[in-house]
């Protein structure tokens, strides 16, 4: 080939690149800021204290009017904390929030209620159908159930605003529960592969973190029972050495939990005596998913040129493959003197964690970000149309199958809970540090 016909190939093979990342195909968004694709629209669900997990597709019983008969709606349900005013005094109080993707707008929230009929307290876990939450109400770890809604479930245990059954060891101390799941194909012969739910009390003696799950045991009730955990050294000054303390952030379908175990990130099997450290500078593990996948936050080791920005140690979030590889979620700027960190809370069965990212010490601003099972991201404030204006979305705080992802914003220093309803696929940036 000639230097003339090598120059033409050339010259077109780079115009075929542009158009590509122009485009958002070769996953550009740094550089081409103005051609990013926004895959998803927002449902603003109105000033909340805090946002909960989201649910898959569900299904929900809808009254129009007083006169007409109620109708099944189906689409995303989430769950949140709210203030709520009862007697001329503020107090928490869980929420919930259902969402059709046609709509786009929350629909039907409402206040979940104790076993007295009060709204005191919160609502954070949520199983994959919809259908049930766990939070807690007062200091009680409780399981609400058909969101108040006549929907038989015959296969399910009527265990409406119900408080989980608590460890002995934590008796009138603080309890709750931060995730349960939904086994797809229940059987009551297998009882206590049903249901299990998971989180943490405080021990009536030391004040110290217990993990706890909660296993179905019979058909009105969770018993709670301690996940074990290492005991501290032996030595001459301790003879009696006892469980280090912990908590359970999330459990699967298959009954496995991830949390942490005196401050490092744990990860239960089912059934193990254990559990399983998943390495040193790992901190905790605050999602799991039915493929494996498990997700979190830790410290690592950043090094870059020249040595004088050598920033040893950064909080990043990571995700875990099923085959054991660690991950370090990328951030979006190779610029180390930043002191950029990040924080993963969930993750779905593809891989995709939800998190956020903040610029350093002296600028505590959060973006909520998104990143793939290689560790390349998505700034959810890029990748979103119908927000407010000047609204930053801050923290994502979990993500669903189809990738609907339930987030906090932030508008004029007032927290705002947010859906994000995803509608295309999302581009990921590779190009980070």
């Amino acid at each position: 080939m000639n230097a003339k016909r090598f120059k033409q190939v050339w010259h077109g093979l780079l115009a075929v690149a542009l158009i590509l990342i122009g485009t958002g195909t070769l996953g550009a968004q740094a550089i081409f800021p103005g051609k990013v694709a926004k895959p998803y629209k927002a449902v603003d669900m109105g000033n909340v204290v805090s946002v909960g997990r989201i649910s898959n597709n569900a299904e929900w019983f809808w009254r129009e009017n007083p006169w007409n008969l109620s109708r099944i709606k189906s689409g995303v349900v989430v769950v949140g904390t709210k203030l709520s005013d009862s007697g001329g005094r503020l107090h928490t109080a869980g929420f919930i929030c259902r969402v059709v993707p046609a709509e786009l707008v929350c629909a039907e929230g409402e206040l979940l209620h104790d076993a007295t009929n009060g709204v005191v307290g919160s609502a954070i876990g949520l199983t994959g159908d919809g259908q049930y939450a766990v939070g807690y109400a007062g200091v009680n770890a409780t399981i609400w159930n058909n969101w108040n809604y006549p929907m038989e479930r015959l296969a399910y245990p009527p265990i409406f605003g119900s408080t989980l059954r608590t460890l002995a060891e934590c008796t009138n101390r603080p309890t709750v529960a931060n995730a349960i799941n939904m086994p797809t194909s229940p059987d009551w012969k297998t009882v206590n592969d049903y249901w299990s739910a998971a989180g943490y009390c405080i021990s009536s003696d030391r004040g110290e973190r217990i993990p706890v799950r909660w296993a179905a045991s019979k058909e009105d009730s969770l018993d709670a029972f301690r996940l074990p955990t290492h005991h501290e050294p032996l030595s001459t000054w301790n003879r009696n050495p006892k469980p280090l303390p912990g908590s359970a952030f999330d459990v699967n379908d298959a009954a496995e939990f991830v949390g942490e175990e005196n401050g490092q990130a744990a990860w239960w099997p089912k059934g193990a005596d254990l559990p399983v450290l998943l390495g040193k500078n790992l901190q905790e593990a605050t999602g799991i998913s039915n493929t494996g996948f498990i997700t979190g936050t830790g410290i690592f080791e950043v090094w870059a040129p020249p040595l004088t920005a050598f920033y040893p140690f950064q909080a990043r979030g990571f995700i875990r493959t099923p085959e054991g590889k660690i991950v370090q979620t990328l951030l979006p700027s190779k610029d180390y003197t930043l002191d950029l960190r990040s924080g993963a809370n969930k993750i779905n069965d593809a891989g995709i964690a939800a998190g956020y990212m903040m610029r350093g010490r002296d600028d505590t601003t959060m973006r909520a970000m998104i990143w793939n099972s290689t560790g390349a991201f998505a700034d959810l404030n890029d990748a979103t149309a119908g927000l407010p204006p000047n609204t930053v979305l801050t923290n994502a705080i979990d993500i669903n199958e189809n990738g609907d992802i339930s987030a906090i914003g932030v508008i004029g220093g007032q927290l705002r809970g947010f859906v994000l309803i995803r509608q295309a696929d999302v581009i990921f940036n590779p190009f980070g540090n």
